[in-house]
């Protein structure tokens, strides 16, 4: 709500002062906008390109990762029945 009054305010003062500049400088915020626009796009899709290399890098780990696991987690399994035999 305070950004919204502090918009009016500023309008309000361009419209008392710079009447004239008025055109020029909604061109010049425009064109602003729309390069943040741009470059935020170009940004996220050099994100989502990133993100989609890691994973398509990752999955054969995750097999690996998922293998090693559960192979140390059965050693351990057996080291306590040895244990309990023994």
């Amino acid at each position: 709500m305070l950004e919204f009054k502090i918009l009016i305010i500023v309008a309000a003062a361009l419209l008392l002062i710079a009447p004239d500049k008025v055109p020029e400088m909604v061109r010049a915020f425009s064109k602003m906008m729309r390069m943040f626009n741009s470059a935020k796009e170009e940004m996220e899709r050099t994100v989502r390109a990133g993100m989609m290399s890691a994973e398509e890098t990752a999955k054969p780990f995750a097999d690996t990762g998922q293998s090693m696991a559960s192979s140390l987690y059965q050693d351990a399994v057996d080291d306590d029945e040895e244990e309990e035999e023994g």
